[in-house]
């Protein structure tokens, strides 16, 4: 859990490096959910372009999301080969259980949060999560083994007033069902709780403009 939690900060400080704040368009986006004319990246890479990062509640909540996408899949499956030396038919098997379990007939996200201040929601269960396609339809997305989950890491930092806690959380969700990722969508993040007079959820858009309620994060 620690490392894996680790190793989405690690992503997020590279996305926010080479990436682009802003929601990619539908034209950037197309490779990296098909496949086609995508350059030789490695699974890394391909993730700091499609993560997204939005912040609400005046900067205090930091959510961060990556679609899983085929592409993405078989560069993580074809490391794994290399690094436990698979052969082809195993590096097979991985990409068709991966892409069955977490790609066909369901959309699927790694999503990394990280609070201060407000503890009460800094458990994976006081989000819900949706997912919206093009025509404006809102999908429900839940988080995959949440029995398995084994809560937030906390750390601290040095705020105004002395040291202040800060947690960080981590999962992947999935819907029932399946969309056409190439016209575009959104995941709406709604928490079970944000103080006033901060708006009550979140968009992370990818390949769709964004909504006039797109919150810039403020600095504090």
């Amino acid at each position: 859990m620690v490392r894996l939690i680790f190793f989405f900060l690690a992503l997020g400080m590279l996305a926010v490096r080479c990436g682009s704040p802003q929601p990619q368009t539908k034209n950037a986006l197309l490779p990296y959910l098909t496949g086609e004319d995508l350059t030789e990246l490695d699974s890394l890479e391909i993730r700091s372009f499609l993560t997204q990062t939005i912040y609400m509640a005046g900067g205090q909540y930091e959510i961060q999301a990556t679609p899983i996408t085929l592409p993405l899949l078989e560069r993580e499956a074809r490391e794994l080969q290399r690094e436990r030396g698979l052969t082809e038919e195993e590096l097979h098997r991985v990409i068709d259980h991966n892409r069955f379990t977490y790609y066909d007939e369901r959309f699927c996200a790694d999503v990394q949060i990280s609070i201060v201040k407000f503890g009460q929601v800094a458990d994976l269960d006081q989000w819900k999560m949706e997912l919206v396609d093009t025509f404006g339809e809102h999908y429900n997305l839940r988080w995959v083994d949440p029995e398995n989950i084994n809560g937030p890491v906390v750390t601290y930092f040095s705020g105004l007033y002395g040291l202040e806690k800060k947690w960080y959380n981590q999962g992947r969700i999935c819907s029932n069902v399946a969309i056409d990722r190439t016209k575009g969508f959104k995941i709406e993040a709604i928490p079970s709780f944000v103080q006033w007079p901060f708006p009550a959820s979140a968009s992370l858009s990818w390949g769709i403009d964004i909504p006039e309620t797109y919150q810039e994060y403020r600095g504090y």
